[in-house]
């Protein structure tokens, strides 16, 4: 049976994926089949309890190991394709930038920043601008 089938016959199931590597992983796809989130088996006790904790109040939770090999894997890769320019608006983010804000420094209309930002929301398995904020913030990237 898959994650959608137990969780279809099991209301209020969480799903927890719990990988040995992070080689080939796509969250997306993960995300896809109902896995409510991500962790690797090598992350810190601190970072289990951090992602039960955030599943069962509903939140995606990924091991930031697992987004950090996402974001640097390179571009031609089936599923990896961000670009420049979405880890520019990442940056920002992390910088705790608004829409207009991150428009305005790299010339781009509101409405394109936000499409990147849903792209990246969906790529990284977050839903809200706070998560969004968050992943970006462990990833270390440097200040714009």
């Amino acid at each position: 049976m898959t994650i959608l089938g137990f969780k279809q016959t099991t209301p209020g199931l969480k799903v927890v994926i719990m990988l040995t590597d992070e080689d080939g992983i796509s969250l997306v796809n993960l995300k896809k089949q109902g896995a409510d989130g991500v962790i690797l088996k090598s992350d810190l006790p601190e970072q289990w309890l951090e992602a039960v904790t955030a599943v069962a109040q509903n939140q995606w939770w990924s091991s930031m190991r697992l987004v950090q090999t996402l974001l640097n894997t390179p571009p031609s890769q089936p599923g990896n394709d961000f670009c420049t320019r979405e880890l520019m608006i990442l940056q920002l983010v992390a910088a705790g930038k608004k829409d207009k804000e991150i428009a305005q420094h790299l010339h781009l209309s509101e409405r394109a920043v936000r499409y990147h930002l849903e792209r990246l929301r969906t790529r990284l398995g977050v839903q809200s601008r706070a998560e969004l904020a968050v992943a970006a913030s462990r990833l270390q990237l440097p200040a714009p």
